[in-house]
């Protein structure tokens, strides 16, 4: 079997897995007749029940961890529940957690049989071959009993989605990431997602390299007479143009608006606008930023126009697959006439 083949099959298997247990955690967790109790499961990083509630949202029970997953707490309370570290089943007569593939102890953090995926040299700690995680419970876990998978990624991932959709600007390249660090969580192969990623950020790195030729720096001018206020404001703004710049998220774009008044929009999300100021796209929206409230700011009139103008001045001529590399700003240069 050729090794895309193989990927793709193990790949497979372990998606099927993983829908088959969570329709399993389903089935636990509801009722087999009317006015049976609910618990709803609040869990940690590793999928292991840190805290359960009721049907009101009241705490039913806590539990805590030692790093291989054997409880702390044991409290009475939670004697009926039948999952435990890594969400998976536990059982209290052989203390042993069933991990889908094998056996596994949280108290001693090791399992009961040779792991079944093969011998990869290129991981160092499969060649111990009862090792949970690669004896690094803190930054993996091991889904199924075959393979460790990082989540420490996919949580990286999904902060940075966050940060994108509230501030409009980069979401594409961040749902991107999130969707590869997924199927890393659910691939059998250790650091998939990653990989992926990596060969993404390399053909970025090719086409930056071709792009070269179109990149420009903005150079944008304090206004005479700006007071200190003024001025810091302007710093602050062509600051956060600057760094979206570095990202690569600065291009001419033909912007486009809601429809709807931006500065009712920002006063209605809470934003509040004071004396001499006006509504500020932070991301200008002829730069590629989005007409959103998570991308407006108050700014202070004067600057908000004079940089505003200045930016449509430079980017005009502009070849539509221009890069902007960066954005910076200065002193106006003073002409001695004679």
């Amino acid at each position: 079997m050729k090794a895309m083949d193989l990927l793709t099959c193990r790949f497979g298997r372990a998606l099927a897995g993983a829908v088959a247990a969570c329709i399993a955690t389903l089935c636990l967790l509801a009722p087999a007749h009317a006015g049976e109790t609910i618990t709803f499961f609040h869990n940690d990083n590793a999928g292991s029940p840190a805290l359960a509630s009721d049907i009101n949202g009241n705490p039913v029970w806590k539990e805590t961890y030692r790093p291989y997953g054997d409880r702390l707490v044991d409290a009475s309370t939670s004697d009926n529940n039948a999952l435990w570290f890594a969400g998976k089943p536990f059982d209290e007569q052989t203390g042993l957690s069933y991990m889908g593939a094998r056996y596994y102890d949280p108290a001693i953090g090791r399992f009961m049989s040779v792991d079944p995926a093969q011998l990869d040299l290129d991981q160092l700690q499969t060649i111990n071959r009862y090792a949970y995680a690669n004896n690094n419970p803190y930054k993996f876990v091991d889904e199924d009993g075959h393979s460790p998978v990082d989540v420490a990624f996919l949580v990286y991932d999904l902060g940075k989605l966050s940060v994108a959709l509230w501030t409009g600007t980069g979401v594409a390249a961040a749902a991107m990431d999130v969707a590869w660090s997924a199927v890393g969580v659910v691939s059998p192969v250790p650091g998939t997602g990653q990989v992926i990623k990596a060969a993404r950020a390399a053909d970025r790195a090719v086409d930056a390299v071709k792009a070269a030729d179109n990149t420009v720096e903005i150079t944008l001018k304090y206004k005479r007479g700006w007071s200190a206020a003024q001025r810091a404001a302007a710093d602050k703004k062509v600051a956060h143009l600057d760094a979206a710049a570095k990202r690569g998220e600065l291009k001419p774009t033909v912007p486009e608006r809601s429809g709807t008044s931006t500065r009712n929009r920002f006063e209605a999300d809470g934003g509040q606008v004071g004396k001499g100021q006006d509504v500020d796209h932070m991301t200008d929206l002829q730069l590629g930023g989005k007409d959103v409230t998570g991308n407006m700011q108050a700014l202070d009139s004067s600057v908000n126009r004079s940089l505003g103008s200045q930016i449509n001045h430079q980017i005009k001529k502009l070849a539509e697959d221009s890069q902007i590399c960066g954005v910076r700003i200065c002193d106006p240069k003073i002409v001695n006439r004679k």
